[in-house]
């Protein structure tokens, strides 16, 4: 990534995410950092749903995320934690990705995601806080074999064609979230990816409302009208929203995202809560 760190608010970010602890560039900080910023700033594309062209650069990232109480998509999440990890003194390099999640084995996907490989010593990590309903709670060592442990569902980096492939175990199975290889993306590749992703009428960041958080053990999943509650070992609990208020009151008061005042989207909203 280019060294963005001396125009980012580190202490103001880290007050948005809650964290007090050392800023030394240690696995420590990068885990606790990591955590920090999953549970505190929720997954979410209010903005491409309401027609707007979302901005990637670090200011207005910072503005939207940081201090304007929003969430935001991968492009955002990642650029943000990635430039705060770099004015911490972390090595921190940008990832793309295809998505895998959820799709069929024979669809073959478009370099669409952001992630971040963020270096220690003799030690890389993949750091992502910017999958929606499977964002990284902690970082995933390159080169490890097997199973890797978080906080939530337990994760694999299964090597595959010159890259890597990552898998979350959900239950007794294991699922495809990305694949990707180690090549450094500059910002200019990430402005075309995120171009498409929130102007795009084939996106389905422009015709979906997604939004994703985490409260203790739970992670809490909205797509249009449904809301679903996940903790691992448990079945995931589905319900309907039927009004606006509350579709708004879930973004809002369970993911704490301050939801625009935006006639666009009171539309889309109005028109979300009357699928069936």
């Amino acid at each position: 990534m280019n060294p963005l760190h001396s125009v980012v608010d580190i202490d103001a970010y880290c007050r948005r995410i809650g964290y007090g602890g050392t800023r030394s560039p240690t696995l420590a900080t990068l885990r606790a950092i990591q955590e920090a910023h999953v549970r505190s700033i929720a997954f979410e594309n209010l903005d491409s749903l309401g027609g707007e062209v979302v901005a990637i650069d670090l200011q207005s990232v910072q503005r939207k995320l940081v201090s304007g109480g929003r969430g935001g998509y991968c492009f955002e999440q990642n650029t943000l934690l990635g430039a705060v990890l770099e004015g911490l003194g972390f090595r921190v390099s940008a990832l793309a990705a295809r998505v895998r999640w959820q799709v069929p084995s024979d669809v073959v996907t478009a370099l669409g995601h952001m992630a971040l490989r963020v270096s220690l010593g003799d030690a890389s990590y993949l750091v992502d806080a910017g999958f929606g309903s499977m964002s990284l709670t902690a970082p995933l060592e390159f080169g490890v074999p097997g199973l890797q442990a978080t906080s939530l569902e337990p994760c694999r980096l299964n090597p595959v064609g010159g890259g890597y492939l990552l898998e979350v175990q959900l239950g007794e199975a294991w699922h495809a979230l990305y694949q990707f290889d180690l090549s450094d993306h500059p910002p200019p590749d990430f402005e075309v990816f995120n171009w498409y992703t929130c102007t795009s009428p084939q996106s389905t960041f422009v015709t979906s409302l997604m939004a994703a958080s985490i409260d203790g053990r739970r992670r809490h999943t909205l797509l249009n009208n449904r809301h679903t509650v996940r903790a691992p070992g448990c079945e995931p609990l589905v319900r309907q929203l039927c009004s606006v208020a509350e579709l708004e009151g879930v973004l809002e008061e369970t993911m704490g995202i301050r939801v625009p005042r935006s006639t666009a989207l009171h539309s889309k909203f109005e028109m979300l809560v009357a699928l069936r």
